[in-house]
């Protein structure tokens, strides 16, 4: 129900109000709130009157790219919060670089271990922005599964309990974070022409760099297959590691580029009048396997 007095109400002219307003996701139900709450303690809101009427359209979030499924009763998450998560995720990709370095100086598998936790770190929080509220199903599950983030997350999980301490399982995790951050800094530099030009002369490697890490990805399986007569590496490590490959070719356009890349090579190699029988014999039957 309405009332004269709250329809009249100078809500533009309330120096309150403005302050009150982060807090809903709807006008109506806030001045409903607030009227109640410092104005007239006895009116009724609308909302009260029929549960079955007080659902109201819900406002998607610019930040974040899922669709929300929430009534006007889910309050919006505060701007602190998500500050916090970007701060965080900044953060998580400065420690990915931060720790790699310090391993790759002193050699020390403790760094090894903070890298990856740091690079999960960073890969979880666009899946919470991107499934935040979803109900746990199996549509949600296939959409992890196909979400690049979380086969990243998967990935990193794959070494902290499975790999030796390694630079090269770092390396693409490093190589992703290195261009976020400097993504970030190029802005600041602006009064610092000599530095903005360098920090954009690097970023025109983005590209190549991220081929590079994304062959670092593919070519891993077969260190990790040879490294197992130097006990550096396991059969788990390689089986799991290999459906991991086999996920990244299924939803990743980039990694199935390069492994049909690498196949043409391979069919030039074998069909190569120098190229040993033997080798010429292997190609086929290794890509009969990969291809199950």
């Amino acid at each position: 129900m309405s009332s004269p007095k709250f329809d009249s109400y100078d809500w533009e002219n309330d120096p309150n109000w403005k302050e009150f307003t982060g807090t809903s996701t709807s006008i109506n139900k806030l001045k409903e709130e607030y009227f109640k709450k410092n104005i007239d303690p006895n009116y009724k809101s609308s909302s009260s009157s029929s549960s079955s009427n007080s659902n109201s359209t819900t406002t998607q979030r610019p930040s974040s790219p899922r669709t929300s499924t929430s009534t006007s009763s889910t309050a919006r998450p505060k701007p602190t919060f998500k500050r916090f998560l970007y701060g965080a995720w900044v953060i998580a990709q400065i420690s990915v670089i931060f720790f790699t370095l310090l391993y790759f100086i002193s050699g020390n598998p403790y760094f090894f271990y903070k890298a990856l936790i740091g690079a999960t770190i960073a890969y979880s929080i666009p899946i919470f922005n991107t499934f935040e509220g979803r109900t746990p199903d199996r549509a949600l599950a296939n959409q992890l599964v196909q979400n690049e983030n979380a086969q990243f997350v998967f990935y990193c999980m794959i070494f902290y309990f499975l790999g030796s301490a390694s630079l090269v399982y770092l390396l693409p995790n490093f190589i992703y974070s290195f261009f976020h951050v400097l993504k970030l800094l190029i802005p600041y530099t602006a009064r610092v022409p000599f530095i903005k030009n360098l920090l954009e002369k690097i970023n025109s490697y983005n590209t190549k760099a991220i081929d590079f890490a994304i062959s670092i990805e593919i070519n891993i399986i077969l260190i990790a297959f040879f490294s197992i007569f130097s006990s550096f590496s396991n059969i788990l490590l390689v089986f799991i590691y290999f459906r991991y490959i086999k996920l990244r070719y299924q939803f990743s356009q980039k990694i199935k580029s390069k492994v049909n890349e690498y196949s043409q090579m391979a069919d030039q190699l074998s069909t190569h009048p120098s190229c040993p029988s033997f080798i010429r014999n292997t190609i086929p039957k290794i890509k009969m396997i990969l291809s199950r």
